[in-house]
């Protein structure tokens, strides 16, 4: 008793002024249910102001690179962006809510999901090596948290909201992504909040922690806004700038009357859609009236490939596909590149040769997918290949097209109530506007450039490529519905992509209605390419250099429309997708010889024909010649488009004379047909095996000898020779 009431009265002691200002270190206690429904609500109110930080980054940004923005691109952004912050928000809340026992650690939980999700996504698009995403996720995650674990909750908190805001709009944008080909948006994303999250929370961390409850949100919201702006006008334009490439080469001195060269590409224009050969629409009457009357060369032309990337570079080079190398991959190759292999670096180019003479060479295209790299850029001063501003957009506005809310694309469902004047203009829609810059915009900048040459009697090379009759079939608002009305049961803008493999493979079909639609809208987008050709064509004249120019105007592909069963281009081999207008006008220096019979005329006779008018030298080392003199026959050839579809898992080669044209796959397939008694190729005349068959056979022997000497060395040879074998190229 003693011993516990001098216990009980030593407590009853007053403290001592040492003992007094001791510093006591109590249990922290949990957050109640109040504090934490203040945490809940700032979370979800930082979240929605960084949201609404990033979207006016974002529009910013758009406005910079010259987009046009309307009011409803203003507030669809803004609230989709918002949302997403405010989503981040609700996780925060709901964790702090739920499990307030994992108070420490609840960041460190979320930084972990965190890099988890860097880790798989760097490693699936190809940016890192799995090792090096992990070791970047495991530094950042880790210098994160080494640098908050001592700071107060407020901050962390705010630096876990920015965790979070990251994860749910990368599980959002992954979502909407279907390909690996688009997967590369997910690098964007994280080149935007990898740092981020690195800055933010260094900054956070440097900012003052103060002892009141209400947080000042004041440093809070400009920290986030700069932080935004820095990133997006950094980091990301450096990803969506403009492909426009200067290059400085030593020149030779020529004679300013030298004639200049204009090449122009109607890209994907079969010929018998041209008026001009015949066709019922009057598509481009301008067209077909200058040409017939002064043009030298007014002719069909069996293009080398099927696609624009060989067709081009056959023009660039004088050489088929399978000789300089630029075209899908083989069908053997067991690692092959996501679209096709690169050009041949020891292949000289048209524009390499045509510098060495003292030619100003520059290249303006509007199709911005192949040409820009492959090795087509060589030997251009000047090469423009930048994509157009709806192309831009997607690019850089991933929310808009998540399907997640409504199941469908929220400017789908948008449109039904507004008017099409908004639906066509506005950056948002982009299915609306086709990606590519047009025909209008090309012939702009051609005129610009030609304006500020600073040697204007230099004499100069001018390729332009016209994208306006390539998918998806967009044309001007003037020109849209021409030909037809667009039916009640079509339920997707421009072309099907997303269902184009199932109806190459069979497992869908395709309306007649509809159809008839992509149709008639890609014969009403040829009315654009016809008004800018002679737009083209009235600028030379103007500035008096047509008359000593050589124009040449021809399409690279055409374009099926279920014709055999095929859809758009690159699949086969018939007419539809490789018939092409090929018209060329000589400068008035060469106009007294006029070219000699062209029956056999195609791309790879393109660079010698050049150099023959304008009185260069022809490389000895070319396939074509000029005006396809030492050849009486015409070869195209096309390699594997898709993996996916066993029907088009094969390469074709076709050879053609007069009116006879064989086609022979790796499959074993041969095909014979008399195009002047069947232009549609429907009656396979093989069996009767004219003498024509043989001839054709021995040339496509060749053709497969010569490509299986050039694969490589001499091991690789003997490994792709058996395959060959096997798959019919070679007896």
């Amino acid at each position: 008793m003693e011993s516990g009431g001098a216990d009980t009265e030593k407590e009853g002691e007053p403290m001592t002024v040492a003992e007094a200002r001791k510093p006591s270190t109590p249990a922290q206690p949990l957050p109640d249910a109040d504090s934490r429904g203040t945490m809940a609500r700032g979370a979800m109110a930082c979240g929605t102001l960084l949201g609404c930080s990033h979207a006016t980054a974002e529009l910013t940004l758009l406005g910079v690179l010259g987009l046009h923005l309307t009011p409803v691109d203003l507030i669809l952004t803004l609230t989709s962006w918002a949302g997403l912050g405010w989503l981040a928000g609700v996780a925060i809340a709901l964790i702090s809510r739920v499990l307030p026992v994992l108070r420490g650690h609840t960041h460190l939980m979320l930084w972990v999901i965190y890099a988890t999700v860097a880790t798989r996504i760097f490693s699936q698009t190809g940016a890192l090596s799995l090792p090096g995403a992990i070791a970047l996720s495991f530094a950042a995650t880790t210098g994160m948290w080494i640098v908050l674990r001592r700071r107060s909750d407020r901050l962390r908190n705010l630096a876990t909201l920015v965790i979070s805001f990251t994860l749910v709009a990368t599980f959002f944008c992954q979502r909407q992504e279907s390909s690996v080909a688009e997967a590369s948006r997910f690098r964007f994303l994280l080149a935007l909040y990898l740092p981020a999250g690195l800055l933010l929370a260094f900054l956070i961390a440097s900012l003052r922690s103060r002892a009141t409850p209400k947080p000042r949100p004041v440093p809070l919201i400009a920290v986030l806004i700069v932080g935004n702006f820095l990133l997006w006008f950094t980091v990301l334009p450096l990803n969506a700038k403009h492909h426009v490439l200067e290059f400085s080469h030593s020149e030779s001195a020529t004679e300013s009357s030298s004639p200049n060269l204009l090449l122009v590409v109607l890209d994907t224009l079969r010929a018998d859609h041209m008026d001009l050969f015949g066709y019922s629409r009057p598509t481009m009457p301008q067209v077909t009236k200058l040409v017939t009357e002064e043009f030298d060369v007014v002719t069909t032309s069996m293009a080398t490939a099927p696609s624009s990337l060989p067709s081009h570079a056959s023009m660039f080079t004088g050489l088929y596909s399978s000789s300089h190398g630029g075209h899908k991959p083989f069908i053997h190759d067991e690692n092959p590149p996501p679209y096709a292999y690169f050009m041949r670096d020891d292949a000289t180019t048209l524009s390499e040769a045509l510098g060495w003479l003292g030619y100003h060479c520059a290249g303006i295209s509007a199709n911005f997918g192949v040409l820009c790299s492959y090795g087509l850029e060589r030997g251009f001063h000047h090469y423009d290949v930048a994509p157009g501003s709806p192309f831009v957009a997607e690019r850089l506005s991933w929310l808009r097209s998540c399907r997640w809310l409504l199941g469908k694309e929220p400017a789908s469902v948008a449109e039904r109530f507004l008017p099409e004047s908004i639906t066509r203009e506005s950056c948002l829609f982009t299915h609306r506007q086709p990606p590519y810059r047009r025909a209008g915009e090309i012939n702009d900048l051609a005129f610009e450039w030609i304006e500020q040459r600073e040697q204007p009697d230099q004499p100069f090379f001018l390729f332009l490529n016209y994208f306006d009759a390539h998918d998806p079939y967009l044309p001007e608002t003037e020109f849209d519905g021409k030909y037809v009305t667009e039916p009640d049961s079509l339920s997707w803008m421009g072309f099907p992509k997303k269902d184009y493999h199932k109806i190459l493979a069979g497992d869908r079909t395709l309306p007649h209605e509809e159809l008839q639609y992509l149709i008639g809208q890609y014969d009403a987008e040829l009315s654009t390419l016809d008004r800018e050709v002679l737009r083209l064509v009235n600028y030379l004249k103007e500035r008096e250099l047509y008359e000593n120019t050589m124009i040449v105007i021809l399409s690279d592909h055409g374009e099926a429309f279920l014709e055999h069963g095929f859809l758009r281009h690159s699949t086969s081999l018939y007419d539809n997708q490789i018939s092409v207008p090929f018209l060329v006008k000589l400068p008035e220096s060469s106009r007294s010889n006029p070219p000699p019979n062209v029956a056999n005329l195609q791309f790879v006779d393109l660079f010698p024909t050049v150099m023959e008018v304008i009185g260069g030298p022809v490389p000895p080392d070319l396939q074509g010649s000029p005006w396809a003199r030492d050849r009486d026959w015409a070869m195209a050839e096309v390699f594997c488009h898709s993996g996916e579809i066993e029907t088009l898992r094969r390469e074709m080669c076709a050879v053609a004379r007069d009116s006879k044209k064989y086609i022979r796959s790796t499959t074993g397939q041969e095909e014979l047909y008399d195009l002047a008694s069947d232009p549609n190729e429907v009656k396979n005349l093989i069996a009767s095996e004219p003498p024509f068959v043989e001839d054709a056979r021995s040339l496509v022997d060749q053709r497969n000898e010569w490509l299986l000497d050039n694969l490589g060395t001499s091991e690789m040879d003997e490994a792709l020779l058996d395959k060959l074998k096997e798959l019919g190229y070679v007896k």
